[in-house]
């Protein structure tokens, strides 16, 4: 097999999630409005000032974009490992044949570590190595040229199917004594055993909390975990404890009060999850992560979005309360009445302002010819309405 070809394969096998079934409820997508607002750190640069104003016949799709809180899932896991680990042997565990395992240097100055070198254990108890106990090899150099996104020196491999499933024992006796430490991730790839995590909202303001539910599931039943911890991860890799708690179906409730200003990191956050459980009577390693965006709320709507119409024109005004000067945009679908009474779609419109601290609103029209072609008649509403801080790039209320 040429050695692209290999590399390309054991890179797919590293990049293989597939989805497995949870007997969870599944989430719809969650309105998103702050209560209060808070100051930003002050802009720099130039930015457009300029307002900004249209509307659109809504046709029949329907115009909100919001979307269920995502859910990743995962059949992998990682831990940092000495070179002295590896020199004895270091166990892992999988509950399916054709795990694919990965090590990459950690420490400054760390180089890859030749897979030819390496001697696995089996759970019968025998002692592989090369083309005995692996399928397909990708070196730190093919990985390379192959563009994976791995870590300068990372070796990958996939174990044969022969070798079965349950405790496996990699060593690697010709290693370098020394302060080395490496990465051993492995994708249990074929298995059942999956672990889930989803935030319930995926946007959290500062001050409020982050929550999040997790489970670990095998062959879509729940399986309940001996060890769980979580942890945040901000852009500049701070890292804060989140407190995990089990529930009595087996699920894990994750909450984390965000106190810590998210100006001083900039990006999205993200939370990770790490368990240890059985499942099929194998123990069962499992870490996955999610994002989330952390935001400072700069802006809210402190009443309802005022409706009127004159002459063929419909007027709809935001009020607004900010925090931070910048620009703000405004967008929802105005609704009216058919012939027979009933509520259909009219328009789409969005409007962008800049707005100093303080009380202000956002204000937009819709124009007498959207208005005529879509034929339709007060009492004019609105509804699926949006608040974004454009200056910052974020969303502040959503539906």
């Amino acid at each position: 097999m040429k050695k692209k070809t290999v590399a390309v394969l054991v890179l797919a096998s590293v990049a293989l999630l597939a989805a497995a079934p949870a007997k969870v409820q599944a989430a719809g997508p969650r309105a998103l409005a702050p209560a209060a607002v808070a100051a930003a750190v002050p802009l720099a640069g130039s930015l457009e000032r300029d307002p900004v104003a249209f509307s659109v016949p809504a046709g029949e799709e329907p115009f909100s974009t919001a979307l269920p809180p995502a859910v990743a899932e995962s059949r992998e896991f990682w831990r940092t490992v000495s070179a002295e680990e590896l020199r004895a042997g270091t166990p892992f565990t999988t509950t399916a044949p054709g795990a694919v395992v990965r090590l990459s240097p950690v420490s400054p100055g760390g180089g890859p570590v030749d897979p030819a070198l390496l001697v696995v254990e089996t759970p019968r108890g025998e002692r592989l190595s090369g083309d005995a106990a692996f399928r397909e090899i990708a070196t730190a150099d093919q990985l390379r040229r192959a563009g994976a996104p791995f870590p300068e020196g990372s070796t990958a491999f996939r174990l044969r199917e022969e070798a079965g499933a349950g405790t496996f024992r990699l060593r690697a006796p010709s290693l370098e004594p020394g302060a080395d430490r490496y990465l051993l991730h492995v994708l249990d790839r074929d298995s059942l055993a999956v672990l889930s995590l989803r935030t319930l909202a995926d946007t959290v303001f500062y001050g409020d909390t982050l929550a999040a539910e997790g489970w670990l599931s095998d062959a879509g039943e729940f399986r309940k975990v001996s060890f769980a911890e979580a942890q945040v991860a901000a852009p500049d890799g701070s890292r804060f404890d989140a407190r995990v708690t089990p529930r009595s179906d087996g699920s894990l409730s994750i909450a984390l009060p965000m106190e810590v200003s998210p100006a001083a990191a900039p990006g999205l956050w993200e939370l990770h999850l790490r368990v240890r459980g059985e499942a099929g009577g194998q123990t069962v390693e499992r870490a996955v992560h999610t994002a989330f965006a952390y935001v400072v709320p700069t802006a809210r709507r402190i009443g309802p979005v005022s409706v009127t119409s004159r002459k063929g024109r419909i007027f709809v005004e935001a009020p607004v309360e900010t925090a931070a000067a910048g620009r703000y945009a405004f967008r929802a679908l105005v609704l009216g009445k058919d012939g027979k009474g009933a509520t259909r779609p009219l328009a789409r419109l969005e409007t962008a302002a800049w707005l100093e601290a303080g009380r202000g609103s956002l204000r937009a029209e819709v124009s007498p010819e959207v208005v005529r072609k879509a034929g339709l008649r007060g009492p004019f509403q609105v509804q699926e309405v949006w608040l974004l801080d454009q200056s910052r790039l974020q969303v502040l209320e959503k539906p």
